[in-house]
């Protein structure tokens, strides 16, 4: 196991220094360094926030890879003064994002960009991106609506609950449009004091949701009084998309570096995302901008969850970053246990990478919002379910790799009647979503905790399932 361990430590280890050599992805053409839609509009006399990548000349990779944040930064801020030496003014002007090596300056103008264009230790120079929810409300029909709860028994959670496991010492994250702490089914769950971040233009000290889309999900991960699929753990959120469900890359990029901050017990056991970008609109590998930071989560330990997207049911569908190698996507299932006509099918463009990873409840799914309750429909509100069976799945045994994890989790999800083929679906998954099987072999693998249970799935179907061995869930693949 030590040395199963080792291997993948090693590898995600040479992921995370593979992004830093230039500092960027080698897209498009090698000579050119800034983002040819950028040069177009700054051409025609605007000004543009623009992303400045920075050849890692003072080993920020290596910080990373070492789970050292702070030695990150500061490596990363004297790269930054060092290569912008002769830039003036603009110096002071830099906002460090430290988790991609890169800088923010807001405004910048032609003649800016050009200046940095030929400064020596630049690696590319691109506009700033927008992601958005991953919610379809408009899929809930005119038909009648599902009873109440259904979400959480098709994936077993109130049996689950039925053996006292409900998350207790896990902490769940979420980057959303925030989430209402006064709303009763949240309100205690909340972990208190830096288990909370806004990024947005206007942000606040104490969360809220401005928009009620962060309420929906993260009630569904952890809210109590039967709505949430982990109750006793705590949450905590950043708030990285505004009220009009929209967030710029760099708010979402803070946020993932302001969970790497966090101390030692502090840090959430997963993150869950239910946004995401069009990866028809990329070019000039601006669809690539969060990977570096989703790989620096994992080595920590950290399992990063990606609602797949609503743009389904054809092939190749998914949105990012659902599809990149390490994240834990989720397509979304009804109460039929078939696929939503609007969820996202794989496969995602990375060879050898599957996707979706697994698939969950996003149909019609009754959850909090900030005064009240309401049914949602999207990949969205699947992606929390996954997250809430992590937490149950860590209450059992909080050593659990993130490989572990996605392992458990794809061999015990079921398989409903219309995954006809053997093996991995592009829609599907490795099948639906399991917290019953999945927390049963936690205990099984991991004698760490006794349960007095039997080893039937929450479907009827004994675990082991979802993946064949033929294909690693979690392989890295390449593009």
């Amino acid at each position: 196991m030590k040395s199963i361990r080792f291997l993948a430590a090693v590898l995600v280890a040479a992921i995370i220094l593979s992004h830093f050599p230039t500092g960027v992805f080698a897209q498009g053409p090698v000579s050119a360094k800034v983002e040819v839609a950028l040069q177009r509009s700054l051409d025609n006399g605007g000004k543009a926030d623009v992303i400045v990548y920075l050849e890692d000349r003072y080993g920020v990779g290596q910080a990373l890879q070492k789970d050292d944040p702070q030695a990150a930064a500061r490596r990363a801020e004297a790269n930054w003064w060092d290569v912008s030496a002769g830039l003036g003014k603009v110096q002071g002007r830099c906002e460090m994002l430290w988790i991609i090596n890169a800088c923010v300056i807001r405004g910048a103008d032609k003649a800016l960009v050009k200046s940095l264009e030929k400064a020596a230790g630049i690696a590319r120079i691109q506009g700033k991106t927008t992601v958005q929810l991953a919610d379809e409300n408009s899929s809930l029909g005119s038909g009648p609506l599902p009873v109440k709860g259904w979400n959480l028994r098709q994936i077993g959670a109130p049996s689950v609950w039925d053996m006292g496991i409900t998350g207790v010492g896990v902490l769940v994250f979420n980057i959303d449009t925030g989430v209402d702490v006064t709303h009763p089914d949240l309100r205690e769950g909340f972990a208190g004091e830096g288990a909370w971040a806004d990024f947005t233009k206007n942000p606040k000290k104490e969360p809220y949701d401005d928009y009620g889309h962060g309420t929906h999900t993260m009630s569904t991960a952890v809210g109590r009084n039967g709505i949430g699929v982990a109750p006793g753990a705590k949450w905590g959120a950043c708030k990285g998309l505004d009220k009009n469900g929209y967030g710029e890359d760099v708010w979402i990029l803070q946020c993932f570096q302001w969970i790497l901050t966090l101390p030692e017990g502090q840090r959430p056991q997963v993150v869950s995302n239910s946004w995401g970008g069009d990866a028809s609109s990329c070019s000039d590998g601006k669809c690539e901008i969060f990977r570096p930071a989703v790989d620096v989560l994992r080595a920590a330990g950290i399992p990063v969850v990606f609602s797949n997207g609503n743009e389904g049911p054809g092939a190749g569908t998914a949105g990012y970053p659902a599809y990149y190698p390490g994240v834990i996507s989720v397509s979304a299932t009804n109460y039929q246990d078939s696929v939503s006509i609007f969820s996202s099918c794989g496969p995602g463009p990375y060879k050898g990478v599957p996707n979706p990873i697994l698939s969950a409840p996003g149909s019609i799914v009754y959850s909090a919002v900030p005064g009240g309750y309401d049914y949602f429909s999207g990949t969205s509100m699947a992606a929390p379910h996954v997250a809430g069976a992590i937490a149950l799945m860590h209450e059992v045994y909080d050593g659990l790799t993130v490989t572990e994890t996605v392992r458990i989790l794809t061999e015990t999800a079921y398989r409903p009647p219309a995954m006809t083929l053997s093996g991995h679906d592009n829609c599907y998954g490795w099948g639906r979503l399991d917290a019953l099987a999945a927390v049963k072999r936690v205990s099984s693998e991991y004698a760490f905790y006794s349960l007095d249970i039997s080893f039937s799935s929450a479907s009827g179907i004994s675990g082991g399932f979802g993946w064949n061995g033929s294909l690693n869930p979690f392989d890295e693949g390449g593009k």
